[in-house]
């Protein structure tokens, strides 16, 4: 009778530690799609769409809330699109606004602070790169080519509005364990210039095609419409505009709408 009792009670732990050893990961990640920049020598726009995704790659049940995108911190600003939080079962985590946000309590330069952003980014996007390719593969291989995170920041310092972008995606030709590459960096150099980050389709349709033109002595009012179009034709991942930002030198004016 011991011995029966001896073999069951090890049955239930070998069943319980082999359930353990198979559970399979899962994170849960939160995406932001469009903002769109425009900039001047002395005046810089910055609007967003208000839509905020969230996934759970347990069930891959998708999710959408209304939330801002645009952070800011002192006289600096920024916003995310693609991957703007991610956390897993196995403790796997990124979350670039507390990694900026401390990043720019030090009191270093715009320039030191987005070098030392895209070191830490670069690691933790190939690290959610190659978690997905290891625990959810049909996901990895649906965002082969497709950028995994892309941010802006833009201040003002000196005098003079600086302002970075920089883009990971998917390689579809990885290089040992490094599975993203950068597909898009940008540095202001003082031109005029309008700019999207993320999910910019029919925008880019839109002026490409001549359908729409920016009047710039409008563009408070412009790039709102712009998201606008582009939220009307993809409800499902696309918000309507909530907030814009005005930069200018002398001096420093912010507007929200």
């Amino acid at each position: 009778m011991p011995r029966y009792f001896v073999v069951c009670l090890l049955c239930f732990f070998s069943f319980k530690t082999f359930a353990q050893l198979n559970k399979r990961n899962s994170a849960k990640i939160s995406f932001g799609t469009t903002i769109l920049a425009f900039l001047t020598p002395d005046t810089a726009w910055l609007a967003a769409d208000t839509k905020l995704g969230e996934v759970d790659t347990d069930t891959y049940d998708t999710t959408y809330l209304k939330q801002t995108k645009i952070y800011k911190n002192k006289n600096t600003y920024y916003g995310f699109c693609g991957i703007s939080d991610f956390n897993s079962t196995d403790g796997l985590s990124f979350e670039p606004q507390i990694i900026l946000d401390s990043l720019l309590k030090n009191k270093k330069s715009l320039d030191e602070i987005v070098h030392v952003f895209n070191e830490i980014s670069f690691k933790k996007v190939n690290g959610i790169a190659n978690w997905l390719y290891k625990n959810s593969r049909n996901e990895y291989n649906n965002n082969i080519g497709i950028v995994l995170f892309e941010y802006v920041l833009m201040g003002y310092e000196n005098k003079k509005l600086q302002c970075f972008t920089m883009a990971y995606e998917v390689d579809s030709i990885p290089i040992g364990s490094d599975r993203i590459k950068k597909s898009k960096e940008y540095f202001y150099t003082g031109d005029t210039t309008m700019f999207f980050v993320g999910y910019a389709k029919e925008i880019r349709e839109v002026l490409a095609n001549g359908q729409y033109h920016i009047n710039i002595a409008d563009v408070k009012n412009e790039l709102p419409c712009l998201i606008k179009k582009e939220a009307d034709l993809y409800k499902t991942k696309v918000g309507m505009p909530e907030m814009n930002l005005l930069f200018t030198l002398m001096p420093t004016i912010f507007l929200r709408t």
